[in-house]
């Protein structure tokens, strides 16, 4: 049973009137935000926390990590989930574009981290 569902609506008036991200898109920086580009940067980082991180959840609580022959061993799927964050870069969406991420405002990113830690804070 998934139990993450991210309040995207929630989300997008937040990063619209308390990041006043139209606000940043006159920035010669961040010329690339649009609102309908935000909401759907957010409708597919929910669904992908949804989907493929909030599933790992309930297992790493039964499963837990644990230490084996000096190393950790992670519940099933943590491993391939976390490959697929990197993947897909939602670790990097505020990053600068020279280090592989998307150069988008910093309260992006913090929405992401935000939504992988409410997903599954293991």
């Amino acid at each position: 049973m998934n139990e993450f569902a991210p309040p995207n609506d929630d989300i997008c008036f937040a990063l619209k009137h308390s990041a006043s991200i139209e606000g940043l898109a006159e920035l010669p920086e961040f010329e690339h935000l649009d609102p309908d580009m935000v909401r759907d940067l957010m409708s597919e980082a929910a669904r992908f926390m949804t989907d493929v991180i909030s599933p790992t959840n309930r297992l790493g609580d039964e499963q837990g990590a644990v230490l084996r022959d000096g190393n950790v061993v992670m519940p099933e799927g943590y491993r391939a989930a976390y490959a697929a964050l990197i993947e897909a870069g939602w670790n990097r969406v505020s990053a600068p574009e020279e280090h592989g991420g998307a150069a988008l405002p910093f309260a992006i990113g913090t929405v992401m981290l935000e939504m992988f830690g409410a997903s599954n804070m293991g």
